[in-house]
């Protein structure tokens, strides 16, 4: 763990990472921010190896090096085309190990971190490693987690790689998940040598005091040694409401499982929806028992003897007007951290406390149950980071294509801005093509409100036809403007063709070019500018000239 520094990754644009300083408690301050260029897809490992060393690594395979002391990046390679590369460093933090996949060619590869250089490459064959999502290093062994139908069956399967002899071994597991979307692996435990995951075979189904059904949810733990399967046993006790977050699947998977015919596809599916549910396994501290979460903000801690902690389920959240413990079904909650009081949940980047009196009681019975109204996170309860204005200033603008602005309201400086804009070093920020315009004072103006002031000046419209065909020329299909509802350079294209029909077939073309599978707004608003000018038929002789927008337009119901 490293004292002094921390680490954090923001995937709004391009990935950009913060290296953030130590203060006094728990405040930090920014000492560093590198952005890996072109590159915003989910980031599979970041962490140091040295005091001020720190690798990162994309689900492609992007792998660099930076040096916090000297701001410098010291290595970069791409390891593979897949989007299951996974890096795992050595027990002495020396060694980087790299599994990677291009195109049919599986390998471990591990890499000297003091020089770079590569020490050795084991080659894993192709039928036994085909679909690698997971895997976990213990000492000198890699155990390659694999779940996949194989012959119309699924396998719940270790592959062992030694790395030293470059054996293989291979290790099954009974009741394989029958999950075809995200299958999730078992969790190991390295100091009790067990690993533990969801049980996937048949729903137990047993009656309340109500003679309501109560779908017991399992776990089962096996020997990582022998893979012998040692305990299953439940852990939480499911009604019917809960089985599903849409309403009109819980019928149909409750007559699944208590059904006779316990077989075939839809059993399958009913069971893994019934399964993962389950959004976490997290070790505790001690490393003697596993926290389980489940969506609807239900937790509990389990010990590998079965002992368990009452079910902590959420009965309120913050601003919400939701209220009622095993009643928050679209809550997709998932335990981030496991604090001495309580818990912190987290939903699409939003967390929440979980306040916990006693979180070391662990002599429950498996309906006992305490309904937690959630909170907002308190500050100490997590890092406070301390932003000069320059760090503040840097992050507004992290996505941006920034121009200089004299005075907004003087028509010659708005020209010159205009004419200052040249999309051919115009640069994409991931899923970004997004401009912000800054005038003397450090007064921002996104793209909406610049184009808009900018039409109303004398020449303007000139000035900014060019920079729209400029801009067809470039291409910006799936990119973003200033915010994910515009497309790239929509602000441009409207205002200039909401000011005159002459412009009325560049709209067209921006729509052509325009990402329309993904459309919010953009298409009818186009649609509105472009035919604000002219007569019905008019618009309708253009837009026969036009089949591919015509089309939308039709499926739409625009011409309704």
């Amino acid at each position: 763990m490293n004292n002094k520094y921390k680490l954090q990754v923001e995937r709004s644009g391009d990935n950009t990472i913060t290296v953030l300083e130590h203060i006094k408690e728990n405040k930090y301050k920014v000492h560093w921010t590198v952005t890996s260029k072109h590159d915003s897809e989910p980031v599979h490992f970041l962490g140091f190896y040295t005091e001020t060393r720190f690798i990162y690594m994309n689900w492609h395979g992007t792998t660099k090096i930076y040096d916090i002391e000297t701001k410098e990046e010291l290595f970069n390679q791409i390891y593979g085309d897949s989007l299951t590369s996974k890096a795992m460093l050595s027990d002495d933090n020396k060694t980087l190990y790299i599994r990677t996949k291009v195109g049919r060619e599986n390998c471990l590869i591990a890499i000297n971190l003091e020089t770079f250089e590569e020490i050795k490459r084991i080659p894993l064959p192709y039928d036994q490693f085909r679909y690698i999502r997971f895997c976990d290093k213990i000492g000198d062994k890699f155990y390659f987690y694999n779940n996949e139908l194989k012959h119309r069956n699924f396998v719940n399967r270790y592959n062992i790689v030694d790395f030293e002899t470059e054996e293989i071994t291979t290790h099954d597991l009974p009741y394989p998940q029958t999950a075809k979307h995200e299958p999730r692996s078992p969790l190991l435990n390295i100091k009790n040598r067990k690993g533990i995951m969801p049980y996937w075979d048949k729903v137990e189904v047993s009656k309340n005091e109500k003679d309501e059904p109560i779908f017991s949810y399992k776990l089962m733990v096996f020997d990582i040694d022998t893979f012998e399967v040692e305990k299953i046993f439940p852990v939480l006790q499911f009604s019917q409401r809960m089985l599903s977050y849409f309403e009109r699947d819980t019928d149909t998977m409750a007559e699944q499982f208590m059904s006779e015919e316990k077989e075939g596809r839809e059993y399958d599916e009913a069971l893994a929806d019934f399964i993962q549910n389950l959004n976490t396994i997290r070790l505790s501290a001690d490393r003697n028992s596993v926290w389980l979460c489940w969506r609807g903000g239900i937790v509990r801690r389990v010990d590998y003897n079965g002992s368990l902690s009452p079910v902590y389920v959420t009965a309120s959240q913050p601003d919400s007007t939701l209220k009622g413990a095993f009643e928050l079904f679209t809550f997709h909650s998932y335990l981030m951290s496991v604090k001495d009081d309580g818990l912190i949940l987290q939903e699409h980047g939003n967390q929440v406390w979980m306040a916990i009196d006693d979180i070391n009681k662990m002599d429950a019975k498996i309906e006992d149950f305490i309904g937690i109204e959630l909170t907002e996170v308190d500050k100490s309860k997590g890092i406070e980071i301390v932003k000069s204005d320059k760090d503040l200033e840097e992050e507004s603008e992290r996505i941006y294509n920034v121009f200089k602005l004299g005075d907004f309201e003087k028509d010659e400086d708005v020209l010159v801005c205009l004419k200052s804009i040249d999309v051919s070093k115009i640069s994409a920020k991931a899923h970004y093509i997004a401009l912000l315009f800054k005038d003397k004072n450090g007064e921002t103006y996104e793209e909406n409100e610049f184009f808009a002031r900018a039409i109303s000046v004398k020449g303007a419209a000139d000035i900014m036809e060019v920079i729209a065909r400029d801009a067809l020329k470039y291409g910006y299909k799936y990119k973003f403007g200033s915010n994910n509802e515009d497309h790239a350079y929509f602000n441009l294209f409207y205002n200039l063709v909401d000011s005159d029909k002459k412009y009325a077939q560049l709209g067209f073309e921006f729509l052509e070019e325009a990402d329309l599978d993904h459309d919010v707004d953009n298409f009818p608003d186009m649609i509105d500018a472009i035919s604000s000018n002219m007569s019905d038929e008019e618009f309708q002789k253009m837009l026969n000239e036009n089949e591919h927008i015509k089309s939308y337009y039709e499926y739409f119901g625009y011409g309704d």
